[in-house]
């Protein structure tokens, strides 16, 4: 990506799930509450790098994406 990541998630339980965004490192850059089925991430602040997504429900991560920003 170089600018906006768009999370989108196929399921009616999207109001207990929130996002965290790591860098490579595992410094914590952005955590957000999911206020619907899609959700913009904008990363055109970051540098190019490797990033990580993670989709958290309560305390248990869901799923987490690698993201390559340019």
């Amino acid at each position: 990506t170089a600018g906006f990541i768009q999370l989108k998630v196929e399921s009616e339980k999207w109001n207990d799930l929130s996002f965290q965004l790591h860098d490579i490192n595992g410094k914590l850059l952005q955590h957000k509450k999911l206020t619907g089925t899609e959700t913009q991430i904008d990363m055109s602040s970051y540098d190019p790098a490797t990033y990580f997504v993670q989709v958290i429900q309560g305390n248990k991560e869901v799923k987490t994406f690698k993201i390559i920003k340019q």
